[in-house]
């Protein structure tokens, strides 16, 4: 497979309840017995490890829970290290989870950032009816469709990031450097891009925040979420210029 490879696939049909380690033991042959029905019911709940997360044999750079206002969509995207092992994974198409066959799909790697966009970018709950209160009604709601401009304008897209959990004694370096991955194509960030927010006595208080040169790098960059800078796992989100004021004043 030539370098530029991206070695990534898509799983569809999951349990709404799945966690992250779930998904990744379910790709890696020496564990998928392991996952029966008690998959969907139980989900174990794991702490955060540090990245590259290992599934018995299986690599991965990310594992993305795909949600849309907040609510599970039953899919997810899974990032693997080596491009070699797309084969194994692929193996994987329309095996049970539970009492659920997934389809295992390979995803280009607009797909997946446009479910990174969806997934952090934020975004409300539609328009929609009263379904009846309290008292016991039982009647017959009735669908509506939404006036019209009443649609929520989907978040447009972004070139800033928030971090929080940064260890405080982080500078600005060390914060592009955490950026820098190959693995995605993502180049460092330009350090004067970087900026700390820091608590009323003037100390850092864990929380920053970076600009890149396109969407398409935050985007890339927010796949980096919750992986590990010194002991410490940053979380990254979708941010904007004006919320970014907020926080550092310019």
């Amino acid at each position: 497979m030539p370098s530029s490879f991206f070695a990534c696939v898509k799983l569809r049909g999951l349990p709404f309840g799945v966690q992250e380690a779930e998904v990744g033991m379910f790709l890696s042959d020496a564990r998928r017995a392991s996952l029966g029905p008690t998959c969907e019911p139980h989900p174990p709940t794991l702490p955060p490890s540090p990245p590259p997360p290992h599934y018995q044999g299986l690599d991965t750079i990310d594992i993305l829970l795909v949600r849309n206002n907040g609510r599970a969509t039953g899919e997810a995207f899974v990032v693997l290290v080596h491009p070699a092992e797309m084969e194994g994974a692929m193996r994987k198409h329309k095996a049970y989870m539970g009492s659920r066959y997934i389809e295992v799909l390979e995803a280009r790697k607009p797909d997946y950032y446009n479910a990174v966009c969806s997934t952090f970018g934020g975004g409300g709950g539609g328009y929609g009816g009263h379904h009846g209160g309290g008292g016991g009604f039982r009647g017959r709601s009735r669908s509506r469709s939404p006036p019209p401009g009443s649609e929520r304008p989907a978040p447009p897209p972004t070139t800033i990031v928030k971090l929080r959990g940064l260890p405080f004694s982080a500078s600005v370096d060390d914060i592009a450097a955490f950026f820098a991955d190959p693995t995605i194509g993502l180049l460092a960030p330009n350090p004067e891009k970087v900026t700390i927010a820091v608590a009323a006595d003037g100390r850092p208080n864990g929380m920053g925040f970076v600009e890149f040169e396109s969407p398409e790098a935050a985007a890339a960059a927010q796949t980096k979420h919750r992986q590990m800078m010194g002991t410490r796992y940053v979380e990254i989100f979708a941010s904007s210029a004006e919320e970014r004021a907020r926080y550092v004043p310019l």
